[in-house]
């Protein structure tokens, strides 16, 4: 029983569920996809929602996730990354694009940039980068 020279407990505030980033992942190596799902799995705010190794399994499942940001490889099996993002930036020019390959070729990063993508990530960058990357991409496109 609480009497007036009790000190009154202090109210928990209500947490407040941490709205995460939807990231979608495309690359044509599977052991490329699970290995970025692995690392950001770690973080609390973001989470895959989905990942594909063709740009026909990519729109099909993009329209389902609704990411906020989605990585894609500027080479896939046969197929252009640069199309992809062309494709998704027509579907939907708020989401945030970003292309995250092995190649360091500047008319590809040129390329990419004026199909949508909003930034360019090399695979031999640390996955602070590619997190930071996702982060900042998400945080423009709320």
């Amino acid at each position: 029983m609480q009497t007036l020279d009790t000190p009154k407990r202090k109210a928990r505030k209500p947490s407040i569920p941490l709205e995460k980033i939807r990231l979608f992942l495309v690359d044509d190596h599977p052991l490329i996809r699970v290995g970025i799902a692995g690392i950001l799995r770690r973080e609390a705010d973001i989470e895959v929602c989905g990942e594909a190794a063709t740009i026909a399994q990519a729109m099909k499942l993009i329209e389902i996730c609704q990411p906020d940001a989605v990585s894609v490889d500027i080479t896939l099996a046969g197929e252009s990354g640069i199309d992809l993002v062309s494709r998704i930036h027509a579907y939907n020019p708020e989401i945030g694009i970003f292309i995250y390959t092995m190649h360091d070729k500047h008319l590809w990063m040129s390329q990419a940039m004026e199909a949508g993508a909003k930034a360019y990530v090399r695979k031999m960058e640390s996955p602070e980068i590619l997190i930071k990357t996702i982060r900042l991409l998400a945080q423009h496109e709320r």
